[in-house]
């Protein structure tokens, strides 16, 4: 039952929008590819200042792999807290209910679930957070190091005026899409974790 609640949570879309964020990941893949020719002349300034950007998204990457094992783990205790909430909410069970006195029974059992989800989940977030913001705003030091580093280099002349607009200009926008890329990137890698729940219970014998 755990294999086929896991399967069926996922299954009706988790596979429209791991394609739709794989296409997301090529069409910032040859924009990177693009400003990657114009950015070459500043060598490895150019690689610093892009690969800062991916490391927010080693953290949600990292998280993600943590949350699918996190909901993995509890399966079953949402399948029996769904089940005490459709008994108090459906109609066909009232009279049993009201008949056996087991209304608080059930609220009670609802509640510790719901209460334990929701101080995983405010723990789990936390953590985080926290986690993609020290690793955006060191991301964010190091970016406009690198921009600093492209200033002094135009201010001793190694660079031209305009070469140093470009460039200003160009890591931006690569930045920007290298991001976006690393998001959409963080995102197919957690949709593929989820639709493995699927492969796995189709992989399952009939008797298993």
């Amino acid at each position: 039952l755990d294999s086929l609640d896991r399967a069926r949570r996922d299954a009706t879309w988790r596979p429209i929008e791991m394609i739709g964020h794989g296409m997301e990941l090529t069409r910032h893949a040859i924009t990177i590819a693009g400003f990657a020719v114009l950015l070459s002349g500043l060598g490895g300034l150019a690689v610093i200042a892009l690969l800062s950007a991916a490391l927010p998204f080693l953290a949600e990457a990292h998280y993600a792999g943590v949350d699918y094992h996190r909901r993995n783990d509890r399966t079953r205790e949402e399948r029996r807290a769904g089940y005490y909430l459709q008994v108090l909410t459906s109609d066909f069970m009232v009279k049993e209910l009201k008949l056996f006195g087991l209304v608080d029974f059930f609220r009670r059992r609802y509640r510790t679930i719901a209460d334990q989800f929701l101080d995983q989940d405010r723990r789990f977030t936390v953590r985080r957070g926290l986690a993609v913001t020290v690793l955006g705003a060191l991301a964010a030091v190091v970016f406009y190091s690198v921009l600093a580093k492209i200033v002094i280099l135009t201010a001793a002349a190694a660079l031209t005026l305009g070469a140093m607009t470009m460039y200003l200009v160009v890591l931006r926008q690569a930045q920007t899409a290298f991001r976006s890329a690393m998001s959409a990137l963080a995102n197919v890698w957690s949709d593929s974790l989820y639709m493995g729940n699927l492969f796995q219970f189709l992989a399952r014998d009939d008797d298993d």
